[in-house]
């Protein structure tokens, strides 16, 4: 888990679902379905931001470390909550 570095946005400190992964030791796929089946219970702004179009591209630029895929359409990070 030391070698995760976290990502810059909106002047928070996140992770991406794959670096999420990492820190448990489990597979990104039971990140996404977890969240899938409760969704109820996490607020997009407060516990992970949603990014897309434009913003994805220019997060892609900013943080080349991270090898975000072009392929992407729709990346989460996920905060400290």
């Amino acid at each position: 888990m030391s070698d995760l570095i976290p990502v810059e946005y909106r002047a928070e400190r996140v992770l991406t679902t794959e670096q999420l992964a990492q820190a448990y030791e489990c597979e990104p796929k039971q990140i996404k379905q977890n969240f899938n089946n409760n969704k109820a219970h996490f607020e997009e702004g407060r516990h992970y931001y949603k990014v897309e179009g434009d913003e994805l591209k220019d997060l892609r630029v900013e943080n080349i470390d991270l090898q975000i895929s072009p392929k992407t359409r729709c990346l989460y990070l996920w905060t400290r909550r």
